[in-house]
């Protein structure tokens, strides 16, 4: 009930840093593959055209899509490693973590950018 306008609760998942971590594992996590592309598009951008709406911060779209792709390739890598060391048997979603993996490879399609740090632009590492 905020007339319309999104908000952000930037909730740290793993670790401080920049908000765009989270929304990038809010996706992972919980966006079907059909809807991932959309989905992601939007909450992307709306996340820093309110940056730069709000807060006067304004990110350039290369450094947008290097602060994206590092974020893909961190807390959410890790913990598709972390689900290959756990039986799946023992969890109340079993299929959770096959699934989950399914959905990071799906964006790393969409979402990961291989050049972005052979460009040399600043990773979301705080």
């Amino acid at each position: 009930a905020n007339g319309g306008e999104p908000i952000f609760i930037d909730w740290q998942y793993a670790r401080p840093g920049q908000g765009i971590e989270d929304i990038v594992f809010l996706l992972v996590e919980s966006c079907d593959i059909e809807d991932f592309e959309q989905l992601a598009q939007v909450l992307v951008n709306t996340y820093y055209d309110s940056r730069q709406k709000l807060d006067n911060v304004v990110v350039p779209k290369d450094e947008r899509i290097a602060q994206v792709s590092s974020a893909l390739a961190g807390f959410p890598l890790f913990v598709a490693v972390w689900f290959g060391c756990i039986d799946a048997s023992k969890l109340s979603e079993p299929n959770f973590p096959f699934m989950y993996i399914l959905r990071l490879a799906n964006a790393f399609t969409h979402l990961y950018d291989a050049e972005w740090a052979a460009r040399g632009v600043t990773s979301v590492i705080a």
